[in-house]
Order: structure tokens, then C-alpha cells, then sequence
């Protein structure tokens, strides 16, 4: 599997998504990835990703993303094995046409049982991809 440089879609590209008024200005989440920290370098880490948008159940790729890309808040969070959504935005304001970016979100912690079960089904299905079955 290569390392592909994370960048946002061409204009034209077209996901499906969920959109989010925020005040004025509106989001539309257009492509969204779960993913896990694998390595971490000076200006950059890798990661495998689960398609979310596509419900894919197997990590879809692996890609590298700038360290500068993810907020100062959340890059004390980097090391490998760490959890993160990676979401292609697009975000309008009434008077303008909008910008389309990429927003790394690291996750702090499981919030319910749920998502514990969905994290858990995920790490089931690497280790069976991975052939790491005893």
C-alpha cells in the first residue's frame, strides 16, 4: 500500500454530505476518514484511514499529512496509535463562494459505549486484514 500526500478534492468533486450552519456561514462535510497515527516524523506523520463517507469496514489508505495541518491544540496529541478524524469541508458564507479545506481533528476519548464497540470492530477487522489472528 503507498503513502499518498492528503489534499483536498479538485472543484468539481462531488461527496455526499452532512451540512452545519454556524451563524451566517454554512459547513458541508464532503468526504470524512477515521484514522490512526502510524509513524511521526519532524513535519509530518503517517496513518492508515477508514472511509467513513463510504462506510468501509478495512483501512482504505494510507497517507501523509503535514504536522502544520493539525491545530496547535491537538499536535501534542500525535504519536503513533493515535485517533483522528480527517474531514474535506466546505464552508460559505451568503456573500461569497466558500473555501474547501482539509480539518484534522485528533480524538481525546471514547465518549460511549457505542463508539467503543465501533473502535473495537475496526481494530477486529485491521487485525484480520493484517492476517494477525492467532
Amino acid at each position: 500500500m503507498s503513502t499518498k500526500k492528503f489534499s483536498t478534492p479538485e472543484a468539481g468533486d462531488s461527496f455526499r454530505g452532512s451540512k452545519k450552519n454556524r451563524g451566517e456561514t454554512s459547513e458541508e462535510i464532503l468526504q470524512e476518514w477515521e484514522g490512526a497515527v502510524e509513524t511521526v516524523e519532524e513535519k509530518s506523520f503517517t496513518a492508515r484511514l477508514w472511509d467513513i463517507t463510504a462506510n468501509e469496514p478495512y483501512p482504505t489508505e494510507t497517507v501523509e499529512i503535514p504536522i502544520e495541518d493539525v491545530s496547535k491544540n491537538d499536535r501534542e496529541l500525535i504519536r503513533p496509535g493515535a485517533a483522528f478524524n480527517l474531514a474535506v469541508v466546505h464552508s460559505a458564507c451568503p456573500d461569497s463562494t466558500g473555501e474547501t479545506f482539509g480539518r484534522v481533528t485528533f480524538i481525546r476519548h471514547v465518549r460511549t459505549a457505542e463508539d467503543m464497540a465501533r473502535v473495537e470492530r475496526k481494530a477486529q477487522s485491521l487485525i484480520e486484514f493484517l492476517g494477525l489472528e492467532n
